[in-house]
């Protein structure tokens, strides 16, 4: 099920061991918390994101919720003899910059033609509304995005307009690549320049 941030539920793999202590972990903090769990993102067990292999996102990061966390964790951890670990990092629902890192980071992996095919999809349907002065799709991340798009405004419409494209951009291609926009105004010339310098992928 997919909810108001664009992220599904929980990102799971249940073909081994580390994977169905995760699907257990996402159950439990499911029943405990209730709607006060927004989702969980889980990396490979090796991989990490700010030194952690899991992104728990709740509602209120208040004490009481941060402790039934960690109890729960430990609970699954010593299910499988310590041989797993899980190390949480809890974010809330409107920490955006930390949901944004912890879903790229399973991309790195992903089909770079792919992605270039829907970034250039994502950027002709921009110039096509009227959205964009220009799109820059830069060869590596700056500021964390894989796209720049230049607008005159950057009112709020003109925003959930360009975020209602990527979503559509993004469902047509599986949900299998991430597009991460940065919106900036055309007099936002450091911002830009970041984006002109950095090597630009081919259209």
């Amino acid at each position: 099920m997919r909810n108001n941030l664009g992220i599904v539920g929980a990102r799971v793999y249940i073909n081994d061991e580390w994977g169905i202590a995760l699907s257990k972990f996402y159950s439990r903090l499911s029943e405990s918390l209730g709607r006060g769990f927004v989702a969980l993102i889980a990396l490979d067990e090796e991989e990490e994101v700010y030194e952690s292999n899991v992104l728990i996102i709740v509602r209120s990061k208040d004490p009481e919720v941060v402790r039934e966390i960690l109890k729960i964790k430990r609970d699954v951890e010593r299910e499988y003899g310590d041989k797993i670990v899980i190390s949480p990092f809890i974010a809330r629902e409107d920490e955006v910059s930390i949901i944004s890192a912890f879903q790229r980071a399973p991309q790195d992996h992903e089909d770079r033609e792919l992605l270039r095919e829907a970034l250039n999809k994502f950027s002709a349907r921009l110039r096509e509304a009227g959205y964009a002065i220009k799109v820059l799709i830069p060869e590596e991340e700056v500021y964390e995005s894989n796209v720049l798009i230049i607008v005159r405004s950057k009112d709020p419409e003109v925003v959930r307009e360009i975020l209602k494209i990527k979503r559509d951009v993004e469902r047509e291609y599986g949900d299998k690549i991430v597009i991460s926009p940065f919106i900036a105004r055309e007099d936002e010339v450091s911002i830009i320049s970041a984006f002109q310098r950095a090597p630009q992928a081919g259209n």
